[in-house]
Parts: C-alpha cells; sequence; structure tokens
C-alpha cells in the first residue's frame, strides 16, 4: 500500500536573537564588575554581587535565587556558559520566540536555584541551570516537532539527550559543580517548553497564499506560566522554611554576632547549630572561636580538637588549638599543635611564626 509523504515545515528563522545577545552581554558585564571589585572567584566578592547563598536566603535576601544565574567563578566557568548560551540560546529564541524564550530562560534559572537551595548547601553561581532549561526546551521542540520536521527533528532530539546524559554525568563525577541546579533547570526547561511549544499550523493569507503559523503563545499558555510562578513560590516557602533552624543559619548568625562583639550570643548560635549537625566542622569552628573570646579556654580546646576530627586538614583549627592550649599552659601539647599546623604548611611567613613561637615555648 502507497503512504502519502509526511507534511513537513520549514520555518524560517529570520528575527535576530536579541534576548540572546542581550544575556550574553549582562553576564559578561556582570562579571567584569566583578573581576575589578577583586575578582570573580573571590567569595567575598561573589556574596556581595548576589552568589546563592544558602542563610542569607533563608534570612530574607530572596532575590539571591535570581540573581545568582548572572554570576560566574573565573573567565573558564564564563566562557564555558556563554558559549553555550550563544549556541542554544539563539536556536531556542528562534523557535520559542523572544517572549516564551525569556519566560523559559529565567524560570529555568530560578528553579534551578531553587533545587539547589534545597539539595545543595555550598555557596554556588553560574548561569547552568537556565541553559539546562533551554536544553529542556529545545528536547521537548524537537521531540513534539518530530512529524512536521522529519529525520532532522530526531537527529537533534537524540542530540539533547546526549548533552543531558554528557553533562549530568560531568556534574555528578566532578567536584564543585552545582548539579542539582542543573538539574532543576532542566525539569523546569522541558516541563515549560512542552508546554509553550510552538504549534505550526497552515494559514490562509489574505492575498490567497498559503504559509506556516505558530498557533500558540504566552496569550494562550498565561495559566501555564503563573501556575509554574505559583509552584516555585510554594517550593521556595517550603525549602526556606525547612531550612529556617538549620545548622548554616545558626552558623552564619553566629558569625554576625562575632563580628559585632556579641559574644554570648555568638556562643548559643554555634551550640545550636553543633546540636544540628553534629558532624560540621564549620559549627565547632565557630564555636571554639566564640569560646576563646569568651576566655573559656576548654571549651574552645574542645571545639578545636572536634574540628580537626571531622577536618584534620583546617589549618587555622591547629593554630587555634595551640593558642587554647598556651593560655591553659598546657606547654607540650601546644607545641605539637603548632607542629601540626607547620606541617600543614600554612605559608612561608605563618611558618617562621609558628616555628618562633615553638623555639619561645621551649625556652619557657
Amino acid at each position: 500500500m502507497d503512504e502519502s509523504p509526511r507534511r513537513q515545515y520549514a520555518i524560517p528563522l529570520t528575527k535576530p536573537p536579541i534576548v540572546t545577545w542581550a544575556l550574553l552581554c549582562i553576564n559578561v558585564a556582570v562579571w567584569l564588575a566583578m573581576t575589578l571589585s577583586g575578582g570573580s572567584d573571590d567569595p567575598d566578592v561573589l556574596v556581595l554581587f548576589g552568589a546563592k547563598v544558602n542563610a542569607l536566603i533563608v534570612l530574607g535576601e530572596y532575590w539571591r535565587l535570581l540573581t545568582s544565574c548572572f554570576l560566574h567563578v573565573g573567565i573558564v566557568h564564563l566562557a564555558f556558559n556563554m558559549y553555550s548560551l550563544y549556541i542554544l540560546g539563539t536556536e531556542a529564541e528562534a523557535f520559542y520566540g523572544r517572549a516564551r524564550f525569556i519566560v523559559i530562560y529565567l524560570l529555568s534559572g530560578l528553579f534551578g536555584s531553587l533545587v539547589s537551595l534545597a539539595l545543595n548547601p555550598n555557596l554556588s553561581a553560574g548561569a547552568s541551570g537556565a541553559i539546562f532549561g533551554l536544553v529542556g526546551a529545545l528536547a521537548a521542540f524537537y521531540w513534539r516537532q518530530r512529524e512536521a520536521f522529519g529525520d532532522v527533528s530526531q537527529r537533534r532530539f537524540a542530540n539533547m539527550i546526549v548533552i543531558i546524559g554528557l553533562n549530568v554525568l560531568i556534574g555528578f563525577t566532578t567536584p564543585g559543580i552545582d548539579n542539582f541546579a542543573h538539574l532543576g533547570g532542566l525539569v523546569a526547561g522541558l516541563a515549560l517548553g512542552w508546554q509553550l511549544c510552538p504549534r505550526y499550523e497552515m494559514a490562509q493569507q489574505p492575498d490567497g497564499s498559503r504559509s506556516v503559523v505558530d498557533d500558540n503563545g504566552l496569550r494562550r499558555q498565561w495559566w501555564a506560566v503563573l501556575l509554574a510562578i505559583a509552584l516555585l513560590v510554594w517550593c521556595a516557602f517550603l525549602f526556606i522554611n525547612q531550612q529556617a533552624d538549620s545548622s548554616d543559619v545558626h552558623v552564619f548568625l553566629g558569625h554576625q554576632a562575632l563580628q559585632h562583639g556579641r559574644l554570648i550570643p555568638a556562643r548559643a548560635e554555634f551550640q545550636a547549630a553543633v546540636e544540628r549537625a553534629p558532624d560540621s566542622a564549620h559549627a565547632y569552628f565557630g564555636l571554639g572561636h566564640a569560646c576563646y573570646d569568651l576566655h573559656d579556654y576548654e571549651s574552645a580546646a574542645a571545639a578545636y580538637r572536634r574540628t580537626l576530627e571531622l577536618s584534620s586538614d583546617w589549618i587555622d583549627a591547629h593554630w587555634n588549638l595551640a593558642l587554647c592550649y598556651v593560655q591553659l599552659d598546657r606547654i607540650p601539647e601546644a607545641i605539637a599543635a603548632l607542629r601540626a599546623y607547620i606541617d600543614a604548611n600554612p605559608g612561608p611567613d605563618e611558618v617562621q611564626k609558628a616555628q618562633d613561637l615553638v623555639a619561645n615555648l621551649q625556652k619557657t
């Protein structure tokens, strides 16, 4: 039996990718500003410019969920993401149009940050969540258009699957990559791309000619965008409330109290952090700092010893523990802590300082 050939549409991609270029310029401009402010790989600069810091978000700086999507750590991170944005963004913007493209990009980035907030306690930044959203949206597009575009669409869909698989594998095997943001952005982009995907139809023009038109858009799918925003707000409320009493938040509040000289509240915050996360070296190190400033050297020494049990390469903990032993007149233990500090090789100036202190203690 003869089969009629499948009707395939050729969609002209003539509009310039203005939104993609604008996003590229914004990301590069922010990176340049960070570089001039002290370096894009400086944690303090990252925090200043709006990186994702869970404790700060929980304490009310919700805007970090979005600003973190425009920050990059170093030139390599920026270059890789901007190349990906250029390749994927121009394609996604051409198919989805400017309005749907920016909705997919921003909401994917926000959902990526939100999943990272829920599952990744570390500071993070980057456009990867939003870019993974574009990958998901393009995968949805090519799957839904596989009849209209034929083999081309199927090959491009297969390419998207390979890109997703490779990047997820790299994310789970390479330290320092926020794979949770990637997965959050990917799922959001896939869902939004599926719902906002163009629906091509043949339409009769006033002059009698026929052309391909897109019978879908934000006006038709406003409810889907509104639903996505409502889900985003609800998840943010849920995750933020879950972390309101977390160890990380108490550690942050403890350091804030230390900076303002409020030693007793600082110690209380670090003790609360220790109770909620007994395996947190950061909580014990902060507790040691607060106890030392309160002249409770026994408690400070115990906190620093626990810090080193949990993180033996914490150089400053060796030094602080030695100072505690000096205050307690436990000289042999102070010397042992100083030698451990020297073995950790903190730097030539610090090593010389420690060696001089060891010599003075041995004379004593």
